[in-house]
């Protein structure tokens, strides 16, 4: 049973009026590329002066001296000590969570050790440091940034990126994310991200081409492969495919004021793949009606599964509804089919997700999940896994 102070702290946190924080559909309201406010022209990560003071701003650039700023970008330092100090931004992200189970959640050939180091299952009620990452950029030139994150001692990412004039073309060299399907949708609470190994948990070394802009988006990343580890950590001795055939991924789309729509496609045929996929492919989108939005991805793979050749399915359905930028409540359904040839092998996850922002740099997400995995104890009877989520967010 679930505490009745947790529930009424909880939901006293949601009701607290205070302003928003950022979200992923700005870039599509202010028809702007996600380099226009984030060091990376890809988005994510550290924000510029722009982005800095369109959320100091109640997300609006009304007042904003766009002049000014690149007057002040174009200053010449008087020593090379406080070229660099200008130089550098910095960014944290902070996430905490609350979790109260019914049971084991197992499905899908995960074992315990997939996401506890213990080795054991989550107990009943735990709390559980999900992210702890401090991350720095530097912006060297108008053309050239560094990129540094580290998520509780571990290096997530380290990469250059050079752009390439006014065209919203860069390249983006080091070890950085898997470009591939909907970027906003994390891996912790997504299965088509989760199983399939893709999104923000997985970094690889490689190069990527890519075009950013307002109304259309573009990449192709060539990278090691292999690097389908548990663990989200990019080690350099074990980022290293050692078959030598490089993992290739594509990604493209199309974007507008209402409507994001793109395809992924991802191939890996490296040995030492833990996951032994070969490939995964698919569409995303995202529709946007004042204050409705709704989200969906489907991708099939590939995969060795004992021993053949098997096809696995995806499909992930988010629909949130915003009565204002501060607070959010979200359906969402999660499905994956490791053996699309195979009947009751398959789980699906059912969310209800209510989402607050307590401060600027601060918000409180509840989740309830329903998860119906098809998982059985030795003797036959179901196990009960449903959990209920407290997650709080921190982040500057």
């Amino acid at each position: 049973m679930l505490g009745r102070w947790t529930l009424a702290v909880a939901f006293g946190l949601l009701a607290m009026p205070v302003p928003s924080s950022a979200l992923p559909l700005y870039a599509a309201r202010e028809q702007k590329a996600c380099g226009h406010c984030h060091v990376d022209p890809g988005g994510s990560g550290p924000r510029n002066g722009r982005g800095q003071y369109y959320e100091s701003h109640d997300h609006a650039f009304e007042g904003f001296d766009e002049s000014a700023y690149e007057a002040a970008a174009a200053l010449e330092a008087a020593t090379p000590l406080e070229s660099l100090l200008k130089s550098l931004s910095f960014s944290g992200n902070l996430r905490i969570l609350y979790s109260l189970s019914e049971g084991p959640h197992l499905g899908g050939g995960q074992s315990c050790e997939s996401c506890h180091t213990s080795g054991g299952r989550a107990p009943d009620q735990t709390f559980l440091l999900m992210q702890g990452e401090i991350g720095v950029s530097a912006r060297v030139s108008d053309a050239v940034s560094f990129v540094y994150t580290n998520d509780l001692g571990l290096t997530r990412d380290v990469y250059g990126v050079l752009r390439l004039g006014e065209s919203g073309a860069f390249v983006k060299a080091g070890i950085f994310e898997v470009p591939y399907g909907i970027e906003e949708i994390r891996d912790h609470n997504a299965l088509v991200k989760s199983r399939h190994g893709i999104g923000s948990n997985l970094r690889d070394v490689g190069v990527a081409v890519a075009v950013q802009k307002p109304n259309r988006f573009a990449s192709v990343a060539v990278m090691n492969g292999g690097q389908r580890l548990p663990d989200f950590a990019p080690v350099l001795s074990s980022s290293i495919d050692q078959n030598g055939s490089p993992s290739i991924a594509l990604r493209g789309g199309l974007n507008s004021s209402r409507v994001r729509v793109g395809a992924s496609f991802l191939f890996d045929d490296s040995l030492a793949a833990t996951r032994a996929r070969q490939m995964v492919g698919g569409l995303f989108g995202t529709v946007f009606a004042e204050r409705w939005r709704a989200s969906a991805e489907v991708d099939l793979g590939n995969a060795k599964l004992g021993g053949r050749d098997a096809s696995n399915l995806g499909v992930l359905g988010l629909l949130t509804w915003s009565p204002c930028e501060t607070f959010e409540v979200s359906a969402q359904l999660d499905r994956y089919d490791p053996d699309t040839d195979t009947s009751g092998d398959g789980e699906t996850w059912y969310s209800a997700i209510v989402e607050r922002d307590i401060t600027r740099n601060a918000s409180v997400q509840l989740r309830y999940r329903v998860r119906d995995e098809e998982a059985q104890r030795a003797d036959g009877s179901e196990i009960a896994n449903n959990d209920f989520l407290t997650m709080l967010y921190v982040h500057f």
